[in-house]
């Protein structure tokens, strides 16, 4: 985000924050919403956005998670549909081709998601301690500074604070 010039966290976590809110009106997998902050973040680090293009970059990064991960993926109809008309059919599929030409069709990493399922499996994690760390996973994407961390990290963050988080809990309650 430092090498932005129109927009800055404040655009970028607006923004993360509306995928979220699609992610969740589509009921779409977990996977897709990090796939596509992602190639939000890698196509970010490599081209200036204009303010009026960030809604764009953002629709066309959904677009490819959801065709990556989603068995009946949303239709084109439907993102222009969410974004009021304000893009047509061509300038989302055009910035759909420009995002994958320019990242090189390199579109999966391993997202902090994937470690956290393997990583509650190894602690025997419940399912409330599984979706604080899950939130606090969604919390860390708002931030762009924690691109610095490496997914498994993050992962493992997220488990080890709910672990502890339920395991004060069960203590106050034994000790009332």
């Amino acid at each position: 985000m430092r090498n932005q010039k129109d927009i800055n966290e404040n655009v970028r976590a607006i923004l993360v924050d509306w995928i979220i809110s699609v992610h969740a009106k589509f009921k779409l997998l977990p996977e897709t919403l990090y796939l596509t902050i992602n190639l939000i973040d890698r196509y970010f680090c490599i081209f200036n956005i204009r303010k009026s293009d960030v809604q764009l970059v953002g629709v066309a990064a959904l677009l490819i998670g959801t065709k990556y991960e989603e068995i009946y993926p949303p239709t084109v109809k439907d993102f222009i549909y969410l974004t009021d008309n304000t893009y047509s059919r061509a300038q989302i599929l055009a910035m759909e081709q420009n995002i994958l030409f320019h990242l090189q069709f390199e579109i999966q990493q391993t997202s902090s998601y994937r470690f956290l399922e393997r990583y509650s499996k190894i602690a025997k994690a419940d399912s409330p301690t599984f979706y604080l760390a899950q939130y606090l996973l969604e919390l860390a994407l708002l931030d762009s500074k924690m691109n610095q961390y490496k997914p498994s990290l993050l992962a493992s963050t997220a488990i080890y604070v709910s672990l502890r988080v339920q395991l004060s809990d069960s203590n106050r309650r034994r000790s009332s």
